[in-house]
C-alpha cells in the first residue's frame, strides 16, 4: 500500500519491435538515413506504448560525495515505488514471470494528482530513464512493492 501516491504516466519501449524497424532506443531519437545504394531516405522507429498507474516518489541522500565537472555532489538516489496489487489492476504484471511490464530503459514522462487526474508536471522529452526495476523485501501482511530506480544525472555548469 502506497502511503502518498500520485498518479504516473510512463512510456515503455517495445525493446523487440524497436529493435526489429532498426529503431535506437538508447537515445530514443528518430535517425533519418539515407540508403547507400540509390539515396532513398529511411527512418528508424522506437515502439512505444503509454500507461499510466499509482506510484509513489522516494528520494535519500547518501553521505559520500562524488567528483563532477561542476563540483563535488552527494550520491543520491531516486526512485518510484509501485503496488503489485494496482500494477496487476492495471493489468501491468506479466503473469509469466511476476514482474512489472516496465524495465530498464522505460521513462517517466509525466505525473498526476491522484484524486482529480489533474496534471502536475510533464517531463522534458524523452522523460526520467528507469535504471533498474526491482522487488522490495515483502512484508508479512503487505503486498509486494516493485522499485524503479530513476536516472542520476547531476546538473552541470556552463564555463
Amino acid at each position: 500500500m502506497l502511503i502518498f501516491p500520485v498518479l504516473v504516466e510512463l512510456r515503455l519501449i517495445d525493446h523487440a519491435a524497436t529493435a526489429a524497424n532498426g529503431g535506437h532506443v538508447a537515445g530514443r531519437r528518430n535517425i533519418t538515413l539515407e540508403n547507400a545504394n540509390d539515396g532513398t531516405p529511411r527512418r528508424r522507429v522506437v515502439e512505444e506504448r503509454v500507461v499510466r498507474c499509482l506510484a509513489q516518489y522516494e528520494s535519500g541522500t547518501h553521505r559520500q560525495v562524488s567528483w563532477t565537472p561542476s563540483g563535488d555532489t552527494p550520491r543520491t538516489s531516486a526512485g518510484l515505488v509501485f503496488d503489485v496489487e494496482d500494477l496487476e489492476a492495471r493489468g501491468l504484471m506479466n503473469p509469466e514471470n511476476g514482474l512489472p511490464v516496465f524495465s530498464t530503459g522505460d521513462r517517466w514522462v509525466a505525473r498526476f494528482d491522484a484524486e482529480t487526474e489533474d496534471l502536475l508536471n510533464r517531463f522534458d522529452e524523452p522523460g526520467i530513464k528507469f535504471t533498474e526495476v526491482v522487488p522490495l523485501d515483502k512484508l508479512p501482511g503487505f503486498p509486494q512493492l516493485f522499485r524503479a530506480s530513476l536516472e542520476d544525472r547531476p546538473q552541470g555548469g556552463s564555463g
